[in-house]
């Protein structure tokens, strides 16, 4: 599940969007000033925020540039009531990735939401040389095709799907076979099918760039 931080002091606003982005699928948190937000983007992952401009704290504006200053490509929609054409130029030249005036309509925003992320996950895969052809049935490495069991293949599509993102073991046994592990022995299965992911994907499978553990809690493909 995509998380979205919403940092927005209108409780109203900022309830509406957490209801609309929960509906929508995703894992939201709402905070309602500049410095709370700033703290659990250096400590946390999230994968876009909807920021308000105009903040306790520190502002909106503030926030987008310590964030690229910092190197954090997280996408950002800055919210704002001012129209001001001066302030979508700043956002914009800041980092902001787009810029939205209230009051706006919600499903054109929830809409702007998702093809962001879209886009932001697509230039990251294209970055790191690892793409998915759905059409194909195809995982693409520096261009050239790996050659994937059909059960490799339907992890990575998992995985993809959900990049960035911590899978649980038992998330993953129940997509690809749809049973609960009630041994050692079947809960190992998602592991050796991993292992054997890792050693196509990975130029060293015992330091993985992608495919990476997350100790306690499972697997998540890094893009």
């Amino acid at each position: 599940m995509q998380k979205i931080l919403v940092v927005d002091d209108e409780t109203t606003i900022a309830e509406l969007l957490r209801y609309n982005l929960e509906q929508n699928g995703f894992q939201v948190t709402v905070v309602n000033d500049g410095q709370k937000a700033l703290d659990l983007l250096n400590q946390s992952h999230f994968d876009l925020v909807l920021l308000d401009l105009m903040l306790p704290k520190i502002d909106g504006l503030q926030i987008t540039r310590q964030l690229r200053q910092q190197n954090n490509t997280i996408p950002i929609i800055m919210l704002t009531a001012r129209a001001n054409q001066m302030d979508k130029i700043s956002g914009l030249e800041m980092g902001a990735d787009d810029y939205v005036t209230k009051p706006f309509d919600i499903q054109e925003l929830m809409a702007r939401v998702k093809a962001i992320l879209r886009r932001h996950r697509q230039s990251a895969s294209a970055k790191s040389g690892l793409m998915i052809d759905h059409a194909n049935f195809q995982v693409l490495l520096d261009g050239q095709p790996i050659a994937l069991t059909k059960t490799q293949y339907k992890l990575f599509a998992y995985l993809y799907k959900h990049a960035n993102q911590t899978l649980t073991r038992q998330q993953i046994m129940d997509y690809l076979w749809g049973t609960t592990p009630t041994t050692a022995l079947d809960s190992r299965a998602v592991d050796i099918q991993i292992s054997h992911l890792r050693d196509k994907l990975e130029k060293d499978p015992k330091h993985p760039q992608y495919l990476q553990t997350m100790r306690g809690f499972g697997y998540r493909l890094a893009i």
